[in-house]
């Protein structure tokens, strides 16, 4: 978000997706270099899953619901899958000199709980800073929600609905948790 000494303003759209897309990585990895990883701990086996979370975190104000979540993440209580970041591949042109730069991000939005008992977590832009330091990435910018958009929309096979998808996760995560309020699924 713009500073005070700043007056521009990040657009709102951009603003509730930097919220939602939590955290990336600045880190060009080589063709024959591995994949970057969430630097978290090993998630705890009596770590609770989604639906034991939902229920904890239901009755929360904000701030409290947001410090448990912060908690449960940097004890390692995330899915195994969004540990593993994605390559988004940007490339353009600067100064007449064409360039392409590689960025890595999680694979959806945070989700806290087990691999098959998790919930997808919308936070504010402050507690998605705090897991962005703690696992020393960054939020994305405007333009690079666009390209995650963009790469998303280019790998999803023609017989695959991505809004159905979307649609799918969100009333998912809104049917377990009050912490959705307000949010509707991304326009077509």
């Amino acid at each position: 978000m713009a500073s005070k000494s700043n007056p521009r303003r990040v657009p709102m759209s951009h603003a509730l997706a930097a919220m939602l897309w939590t955290v990336l990585l600045f880190t060009a990895c080589g063709p024959s270099e591995p994949a970057p990883v969430l630097h978290l701990p090993e998630r705890a086996g009596a770590a609770p899953g989604g639906d034991e979370i939902s229920r904890e975190i239901r009755n929360l104000e904000l701030r409290a619901r947001e410090e448990w979540i912060y908690t449960e993440i940097s004890q390692g209580n995330v899915p195994t899958w969004i540990r593993q970041l994605r390559p988004v591949e940007v490339r353009g042109e600067v100064g007449g000199r064409r360039h392409r730069v590689t960025f890595w991000v999680t694979p959806d939005y945070l989700a806290v709980g087990s691999e098959g008992d998790y919930l997808l977590i919308p936070l504010s832009a402050q507690t998605a800073q705090r897991i962005a330091d703690l696992v020393r990435c960054s939020l994305p910018t405007p333009r690079m929600v666009d390209a995650i958009w963009a790469s998303l929309l280019g790998s999803w096979s023609p017989a695959t609905s991505l809004m159905s998808s979307l649609l799918r996760r969100w009333l998912s995560a809104r049917e377990r948790s009050p912490c959705t309020d307000g949010i509707t699924p991304p326009a077509k």
